[in-house]
């Protein structure tokens, strides 16, 4: 009412937003100028939708004859139960864990890499529920023992007491925590698998293993120039291993 009562406020409102000005610029353009009348943001949207302002509705950038809907504020994210930070055990981190997802679905695989040899073991899962991911834990660690094992904060890890292994969480945010994972991950999709066009359903079980053994097989300056294939199960095992398809990456279809 304090707009439409005022024929010089009223006017120059509407002149500026001819203009193509916002109600934000009009009020601070008239604090800046010091006029003789001001009206804030607020009280500009309020004059706009109410009855007396709506038929200078379209002159603004969005058209709007109402105030836009406000979101239902999001849900809190579910904490994963149980969680211990890394920072309060003991015992030496042999593990990562993580998932490497696809942007064109819900598929993933999981990915666990042991820190000693670098050894890498990927399960590939439809979806990101934890039962998904305990499932693919369990079946790498009945191939090779896990030992304690670092994640990061999904809620794929939610199952983790059930995972039959120890395991501890990074912080939120922190990737740099569990850095071996989060660099073969990257190996893989340099060389393989990148993210924005790979349909982990699509990929067969033969090519993912195929994969994986290319990597396992590289020779690492940090291993004294081994593979992570030689430091996982020793020399004169490498030729076995890299003749057959491990069983360490064993694909679940």
């Amino acid at each position: 009412m304090k707009i439409e009562a005022d024929d010089d406020l009223r006017e120059y409102i509407v002149d500026k937003l001819r203009a193509g000005q916002s109600p934000d610029a009009i009020s601070g353009r008239m604090k800046r100028e010091k006029t003789a009348f001001f009206a804030s943001k607020n009280a500009i949207y309020g004059w706009l939708y109410s009855a007396f302002g709506q038929r200078y509705c379209p002159l603004l950038c969005t058209k709007r004859y109402r105030p836009r809907k406000q979101k239902e504020p999001k849900t809190k994210r579910q904490m994963i139960p149980h969680r211990i930070s890394f920072r309060d055990i003991t015992e030496p981190i042999q593990s990562e864990a993580d998932q490497a997802v696809s942007s064109l679905n819900t598929a993933a695989i999981a990915v666990v890499v042991k820190r000693r040899s670098k050894l890498l073991m990927v399960r590939k899962v439809p979806n990101h529920t934890p039962r998904m991911m305990r499932r693919a834990i369990r079946s790498m660690d009945a191939c090779i023992p896990l030992g304690q094992t670092i994640a990061d904060n999904g809620i794929e890890n939610k199952d983790h007491h059930a995972w039959g292994i120890p395991v501890c969480f990074a912080d939120p945010h922190a990737p740099w925590q569990k850095p071996l994972v989060e660099q073969i991950i990257g190996l893989m999709r340099r060389w393989f698998y990148p993210k924005k066009k790979t349909d982990w359903k699509k990929v067969p079980a033969w090519e993912l293993a195929a994969a994986v053994r290319v990597i396992n097989s590289k020779y690492r300056k940090s291993l004294g120039y081994r593979s992570a294939y030689e430091v996982e199960y020793g020399r004169d095992s490498i030729k076995k291993i890299t003749v057959r398809k491990p069983p360490v990456v064993a694909f679940e279809g």
